[in-house]
């Protein structure tokens, strides 16, 4: 199994915060457990590509939801078609050795 990098890993995170989410749902769609999450959600935070919409619900407790900046939208957008172009050249790399054999 392939593992991913923490650049794949935030991307997900952005792509999976397009609409606002709370941590949980959040965290379980990329398939990360707490202290990763957190840590790469911190970056993004600071990084300014992901923004915290604080809130309270009617018992007093915290309400943090998460949600992608239009710029960590554009960077998602970006890192993804550079993956893809990275993809397909190594794909065409190895068609080519594999067909030289």
């Amino acid at each position: 199994m392939k593992r991913r990098d923490d650049l794949m890993t935030m991307i997900e995170i952005l792509i999976n915060a397009d609409i606002a989410r709370k941590p949980t749902p959040l965290m379980t769609g990329c398939n990360l457990s707490y202290v990763p999450f957190m840590e790469l959600v911190n970056r993004l935070l600071k990084i300014g590509l992901l923004e915290l919409l604080p809130g309270v619900h009617r018992d007093g407790r915290s309400k943090v939801r998460y949600r992608t900046t239009d710029e960590g939208r554009k960077f998602a957008n970006e890192a993804m078609n550079l993956y893809q172009v990275i993809e397909d050249n190594y794909i065409k790399k190895r068609l080519k050795e594999i067909r030289a054999v």
